[in-house]
């Protein structure tokens, strides 16, 4: 079988680039989109590695090669572009291109209410809402705007997707699909910080408050169900990547009407090691997101021993509360009195034997290499794997 994969120049490819070195049945061509004449994330540069700076340049080679499938990391490109491909399509989701809110004009496979009230008033002011109004409107009357048609052209061309969780591809009920048990975990023992812990303390005093600028984190509902605690909290804030300038700017204005709670913006990259190092100061850890998002995050603070809050009605909660780990909601848990005592030892102890199990490399890889084995390239009917 040869497969060529499809993406940008993003993190999680090295990743998906090492796994697929597993597979002794499966020629692998990656062709990366980059728009730096140096690649700044992708540090594999193997011979079946290919660089491009032009979309459509990309595309044709693609269309030029006699491939089984073409794997699509994420809708990476323009869904103009994508639908070009001539060859049959495996889709890794990424979350972003799968999820919508409810609230938007633009309709995804899992449309969810993502946003909560205070950041939802930063999305969207009174002429979006309209806006969005009337494009779901002329929607329902089948008057789609062509961003939404090219969307549900491409989508419906797939027929493979892999999503981090299982739950989330449940969602998916427009029309049958297989489920591809496809994760970017390392390719050996799930990368978890072993010399990183948790910097005992009597109580609990600094947290961390998300994974990246997207408004998906919504940091200003959690900021404010903090500051009303009125107690002295350090808050470390990640922003290196995603969002845009405005809700950035909205942040920081928020942020600085905060009396209680000091907040420590991390607005540059630094690598994995160094971050999580930084981060074991955090002995809590709160993720906004309703749908799947920063499951690397979530995972390593797990693991260190970190206080874990979600909210109740996000796909990540009813994820790790299904695996038993000792996992509490936004709503219910955080409380001034609960956020300042410490984790206890067992359930830390518990925490880390889940992740260690969860993030198992060796029966991953026979997973998903089962998967690639039984793809009948006729029937489009693998092993149920789900």
């Amino acid at each position: 079988m040869k497969i060529l994969h499809i993406c940008t120049d993003e993190k999680f490819i090295d990743s998906a680039i090492d796994q697929f070195v597993f597979f002794e049945n499966i020629v692998s061509v990656f062709y990366i989109y980059s728009k730096t004449d140096k690649p700044l994330y992708v540090k594999n540069h193997s011979s079946n590695i290919l660089f491009f700076k032009d979309r459509n340049e990309l595309i044709a080679a693609a269309n030029a090669q006699t491939v089984d499938f073409v794997v699509l990391h994420s809708l990476c490109l323009s869904y103009t572009s994508l639908l070009q491909i001539k060859h049959r399509l495996i889709w890794f989701s990424w979350g972003y291109d799968v999820y919508s809110d409810k609230n938007s004009y633009e309709k995804k496979l899992i449309p969810l209410s993502l946003f909560k009230p205070q950041t939802k008033k930063c999305i969207y002011n009174k002429r979006k809402i309209l806006k969005n109004k009337i494009k779901r409107l002329l929607a329902l009357l089948g008057i789609k705007t062509e961003r939404q048609a090219n969307y549900d052209k491409l989508t419906s061309k797939i027929d493979y997707i892999a999503t981090p969780f299982f739950e989330e591809f449940k969602l998916i009920k427009d029309r049958a699909r297989i489920f591809v048990p496809f994760s970017y975990g390392p390719v050996k023992q799930f990368n978890f910080y072993n010399d990183v812990t948790i910097t005992p303390s009597q109580e609990c005093t600094c947290g961390l408050l998300g994974n990246s600028l997207d408004p998906t984190n919504n940091h200003i509902d959690v900021l404010q169900k903090l500051e009303s605690f009125q107690r002295e909290l350090s808050i470390i804030i990640p922003i290196s990547y995603s969002g845009t300038s405005l809700y950035k700017e909205q942040l920081k204005n928020y942020i600085s009407t905060l009396k209680h709670l000091k907040c420590n913006t991390l607005e540059s990259f630094i690598d994995r090691n160094t971050y999580f190092q930084f981060l074991s100061q955090c002995q809590f850890s709160i993720f906004g997101h309703i749908r799947q998002q920063a499951t690397g995050n979530i995972s390593q603070m797990l693991y260190i021993g970190s206080k874990v809050f979600l909210y109740k009605d996000s796909i990540g909660y009813k994820h790790y509360k299904s695996l038993g780990y000792h996992i509490y909601t936004i709503e219910n848990d955080l409380t001034s009195d609960f956020i300042k005592i410490p984790l206890s030892q067992q359930a830390i102890e518990n925490n880390r034997e889940i992740a260690l199990k969860e993030y198992d490399s060796d029966a991953y890889l026979k997973t998903i290499k089962s998967f690639f084995d039984t793809l009948d390239m006729n029937t489009k009917e693998p092993v149920n794997l789900s």
